[in-house]
């Protein structure tokens, strides 16, 4: 087994490359909610159905800018919401929650552009992203393990979240 030192990513309109079995479960779900479509509706997701993920999911809204964003890109990110084992990794004495914080508000200011266009292909092309090795990189609380981004839309069709869900083993 070869280790793996720093993150790596993968974008991709297949999920076969998902090695992390509860990843590929949350892959699965999504997959079924799709009814067809590029990304199936949020309205379609239901918490409900994965009590087994909601610890280690985020939601982000995608909001448009009129100017180009730090990474030349459309969007902003704000996070809707965060498990309690999100939470925990971006936790700080100045900082509760992350919920309703901006991605800018979250990570240090180095790597906004990085991560911003990392993340812009999941809302502009409804692209999936799967990252694994090292996560949580930003946060200076490093852990190795797997994240998955998948886009959801609103019923317009539209992009306007993304969910992430992440398994990770502190290093």
């Amino acid at each position: 087994v070869r280790p793996i030192i720093a993150e790596q990513h993968t974008h991709a309109a297949s999920l076969d490359m998902v090695a992390q079995p509860i990843l590929a479960r949350l892959a699965q779900y999504w997959l079924s909610r799709r009814n067809g479509a590029v990304m199936p509706l949020r309205s379609s997701i239901d918490p409900l159905d994965m009590p087994w993920a909601l610890s280690r999911l985020f939601l982000v809204d995608c909001v448009p800018v009129q100017q180009p964003a730090a990474d030349g890109g459309r969007w902003r990110y704000r996070y809707r919401l965060a498990g309690e084992e999100i939470e925990a990794m971006y936790r700080s004495p100045a900082r509760a929650s992350i919920r309703g914080q901006w991605l800018e508000d979250v990570i240090p200011s180095d790597g906004v552009a990085a991560v911003m266009a990392r993340w812009r292909p999941v809302p502009e092309r409804g692209e999936i992203l799967y990252m694994h090795g090292l996560i949580y990189r930003l946060s200076n609380r490093g852990a190795r393990g797997g994240r998955l981004m998948l886009p959801l839309c609103d019923d317009a069709g539209g992009p306007v979240t993304f969910g992430s869900f992440n398994i990770a083993l502190k290093l």
